[in-house]
């Protein structure tokens, strides 16, 4: 049996946290995306994007292993369902689109510390309809030339100031990584149809041959059944990854049971769960709830971060990242730190 987070805060001597605890139980869900392979060989654009390495996310889990319950968030969410509440503090592992560094880094590792995790697929991208935009943008960036002209070039494009901070940085290496935040942060704003217009307006303007760039890869269906069948279970991400914020409901439930009934065609298990692409717009989520429920979903996430309660909205759950580093001391603490409740959507 693990030991209780009130035990373990006591023992790693956080008397603060500990006297600031909530009563009930605390689900913590942890979301993930891509990871950097050793050799970093592939995409270009890879260090304009965090990743986690292969040795950050082993010291995650061995400190998850050693110090927390883990369980899916489908286990979770239906002990809450059945019991009213969860049996003691709990962690869920997931992860976001379906890079195939999951099945080649992360899931090995899972497999050597038995634990679950939960994984939500963008189906066009697995089923190779589709380039994940941002992976594009980081490789545009790196690749292009930087000048003032240039930044007037993409401010043309976007309709919008890049701002001093970017246009004047001298590291040439922060300025891009400046640049692509900036660029990144705008799309995310925009509806499918506009981030696919700007994307092309972008290629043009950069001078980007994306022929000379190997794409980022999804995982196949071939890996996911095989998952499937060692303790990971899979979710929808929608099938293109769309904006729920700017489309009709009528478009976000054609996708949703599409994703759905499309995974479910792959491997030998109901999915119960989905995460919202981009999950930041909170506010207007609610609306989908009704659809999920309707068609078997039994929970969503949002990348809002934060940790649950037994009160907290299973459509609306939010989540959290651990620290990049390789530190237990400091992956305790922030776990620990994670497990205070301070949200309840």
């Amino acid at each position: 049996m693990k030991q209780t987070v009130k035990k373990l805060l006591s023992q790693l001597g956080y008397y603060r946290i500990l006297r600031s605890l909530k009563s009930g139980t605390t689900l913590l869900v942890l979301m993930y995306h891509d990871f950097a392979n050793s050799d970093e060989a592939g995409s270009i654009g890879s260090y304009l994007r965090e990743r986690v390495s292969h040795a950050q996310f082993e010291a995650h889990l061995s400190i998850l292993a050693q110090n927390c319950r883990v369980l899916s968030v489908e286990q979770a969410v239906n002990e809450m369902a059945m019991d009213g509440e969860l049996a003691e503090d709990t962690v869920c592992i997931t992860f976001d689109d379906g890079y195939r560094s999951v099945y080649d880094i992360a899931y090995p590792l899972l497999r050597k510390h038995d634990l679950p995790a939960t994984v939500y697929l963008t189906n066009d991208w697995i089923n190779g309809k589709m380039r994940l935009w941002w992976e594009q943008l980081a490789d545009m960036i790196a690749d292009c030339s930087l000048s003032n002209k240039m930044h007037g070039e993409i401010e043309g494009v976007l309709g919008i100031e890049l701002g001093k901070p970017i246009v004047s940085e001298s590291d040439v290496r922060k300025k891009r990584f400046l640049l692509h935040n900036s660029i990144a942060g705008h799309m995310r704003e925009l509806n499918d149809a506009d981030v696919s217009g700007k994307m092309s307006e972008l290629q043009n303007v950069l001078e980007y041959d994306g022929s000379k760039q190997p794409p980022a890869e999804a995982m196949n269906w071939t890996q996911i059944a095989e998952m499937a069948e060692n303790n990971i279970r899979f979710g929808s991400h929608t099938c293109s990854h769309l904006n729920l914020s700017h489309a009709g409901l009528d478009v976000i439930e054609n996708e949703i049971l599409e994703s759905g009934s499309d995974i479910e065609g792959h491997i030998d298990s109901k999915v119960e769960g989905f995460a919202f692409p981009y999950g930041q717009d909170i506010d207007s989520y609610g609306k989908i709830e009704p659809v999920l429920s309707k068609h078997g979903f039994t929970y969503a996430c949002t990348a809002v971060p934060g940790s649950n309660g037994v009160d907290s909205n299973r459509y609306l759950l939010l989540r959290a990242t651990l620290p990049l580093t390789e530190s237990g001391a400091l992956l305790e603490r922030e776990l620990l730190l994670g497990l205070t409740p301070k949200r309840t959507p």
